[in-house]
């Protein structure tokens, strides 16, 4: 049985574990936050985007069929992840995603950001896995989509035409769901509905820019925000398993702290009633020699 000592030493354990998970929520609970508030960030300027390649596919046909699939080339699939542990299956389940469709093609390349869905895609033989580390804040979300930017113009330079994100999309209340987008080539239906939403008018804006560069800046800016979202999108869901988690931890340090508290009083009620009990011994065998003290005087 543990000693007084010994279980005040767990207690105190327990309430500084107890202290850690309650800060590891909140952290987690701003960063959902502030990555969400970055996707919302993120609408008006994909819309601005968008419509820019509509007024150029309604004058320009000829560029979305430009864009379409070519019939060879290779495959490519960027995959986002966590560096962190604690976040439930989000890299398990977004690894087995990929890996599905990673299984119908000829030496994919594959980009994964985050080295514990890196770890997981080399064990299952996802072909040549590259990394990137998954960023600590929003605001290195920009850089590290250049990076991967710069990693697929080198794909494309090698073969690479057809690109595929998979990410977990964050959704209120869940630890999100794994969605698959596709990055390259560039949607025409998309463009196309898109094309469609914008009223018709007399005139055009006016585009002193050539248009096939142009085109391919849009495309690029189109690129980046939808590198962009995911990023937040898998973030924010990270952050939303690892608060589940911390959630489940903290119930089981709350059990457990009940649970020695109460051994704690019982262990300290056991030691009192011990201590009453030597203390009325001692008295009962102090009274005992002074009534035989009485009975057999000293002559």
């Amino acid at each position: 049985m543990e000693t007084l000592q010994e279980l005040q030493r767990s207690i105190g354990n327990i309430q500084e574990l107890h202290s850690v998970v309650r800060t590891m929520k909140a952290l987690a609970a701003v960063n959902i936050n502030q990555y969400q508030e970055a996707v919302q960030s993120l609408r008006t300027y994909r819309e601005t985007v968008l419509t820019g390649l509509a007024f150029l596919l309604r004058t320009h046909p000829g560029l979305g069929r430009a864009s379409a699939r070519p019939s060879h080339g290779k495959y490519g699939a960027v995959v986002f992840g966590s560096d962190q542990g604690m976040c439930g299956r989000l890299n398990e389940d977004v690894a087995e995603r990929a890996l599905k469709r990673l299984a119908s093609e000829n030496e994919p390349r594959v980009l994964a950001v985050g080295q514990r869905v890196e770890n997981r895609l080399r064990s299952d033989g996802a072909g040549q896995v590259e990394y990137l580390s998954v960023p600590g804040s929003v605001e290195h979300v920009t850089t590290r989509v250049q990076d991967i930017l710069i990693a697929l113009d080198d794909w494309q330079r090698q073969g690479v035409t057809t690109m595929d994100l998979f990410y977990t999309r964050y959704e209120t209340g869940t630890t999100g769901t794994v969605s698959r987008k596709r990055l390259l080539p560039v949607d025409n239906a998309l463009l196309a509905d898109t094309a469609k939403s914008i009223p018709a008018g007399r005139t055009l804006p006016l585009n002193p820019v050539n248009v096939d560069t142009l085109f391919s800046s849009l495309v690029r800016e189109h690129l980046f925000v939808s590198l962009f979202r995911a990023f937040c999108e898998s973030l924010a869901s990270e952050n939303a398993a690892r608060l589940a988690s911390m959630q489940g931890a903290e119930k089981n340090i709350n059990d457990r702290l009940d649970e020695l508290k109460g051994h704690y009083h019982q262990r300290r009620q056991m030691s009192i009633t011990e201590e009453l009990l030597d203390i009325v011994t001692g008295f009962e065998a102090l009274a005992s020699d002074e009534e035989e003290e009485s009975a057999h005087p000293s002559a």
